[in-house]
């Protein structure tokens, strides 16, 4: 019986002209797991907690609210609930499951060589044969030499403190950009064309005026800009500069993957 989950994702992600290869590289999940899910053979995807974790990724990879696909779910399987899909289904990946066995045997082969090394100790016939190999060497017994340690990172050689770093402060203040993307798009002059693409989906495309601001957020924001010297970027409030030139076309890419902005010349 169809839930209408299947259907709904195949159209969010024909309506935003993206291909299944498309979609498993941006999401990292195996095309043949997204064909499932828009076919709805959940039984082919490993478990329930599996299905949900894909619904959730799948859903905000097309722009959409993961959690009514999510309670659609869970109503056609009342056994995928949150708490009742932990207990039920596995967890661990097929690498995990087989640490155990490597566990194992790690412990025996200590366990021999220890062995090995206790016979060892033991085995001598002559008292004075294990003493002398037991016994360190004179020469190893000389105190070694001292050595300066090193400087504290906060001195220099004469033992002055030094100042930090500019740079070490400029990273601190730099925008963490996997915890999501706020950009701020302004334009000045005289105006320029634009197309705003948030997490695979147009929202936006046509002649901005000049005066014109808006922000958008998510984790994936691609901006092609008709006419650089016109537009102004922030992002997570850092401005990113000069765009470009009078009349040329830029794109501004920004991923919470990459944790960067990107600004690339078209033409």
């Amino acid at each position: 019986m169809s839930t209408g989950i299947g259907d709904a994702l195949r159209a969010a992600r024909e309506r935003a002209g993206i291909t299944l290869a498309d979609a498993a590289a941006e999401t990292r999940i195996r095309q043949s797991f997204l064909a499932a899910l828009e076919r709805e053979e959940f039984d082919h995807l490993g478990g329930d907690v599996y299905v949900k974790g894909f619904l959730r990724s799948y859903a905000r990879f097309l722009g959409l609210d993961p959690d009514p696909f999510v309670e659609a779910f869970v109503q056609v399987r009342p056994e995928a609930s949150e708490w009742g899909s932990m207990a039920s289904e596995p967890i661990e990946t097929p690498s995990q499951a087989r640490r155990p066995i490597a566990v194992v045997v790690a412990a025996v082969a200590v366990l021999v060589l220890g062995g090995l090394a206790f016979l060892g100790t033991i085995a001598g016939d002559d008292p004075e044969e294990t003493d002398e190999v037991a016994a360190p060497d004179p020469v190893e017994e000389e105190t070694p030499t001292p050595t300066p340690e090193p400087a504290e990172p906060d001195e220099d050689p004469t033992g002055e403190p030094t100042e930090p770093e500019e740079d070490e402060e400029e990273e601190t203040d730099e925008p963490d950009l996997a915890e999501g993307i706020v950009l701020d798009f302004t334009v000045a002059g005289t105006g320029t064309w634009a197309r705003v693409t948030v997490d695979g989906v147009v929202v936006n495309e046509r002649i901005f005026d000049a005066g014109f601001s808006e922000t958008y957020e998510g984790d994936n924001i691609l901006l092609r800009i008709g006419d650089a010297a016109n537009a102004e970027i922030e992002v997570n409030g850092e401005g990113l500069g000069e765009l470009g030139g009078s009349g040329q076309v830029v794109e501004v890419s920004c991923s919470t993957e990459r944790a960067a902005c990107d600004v690339d010349v078209v033409a």
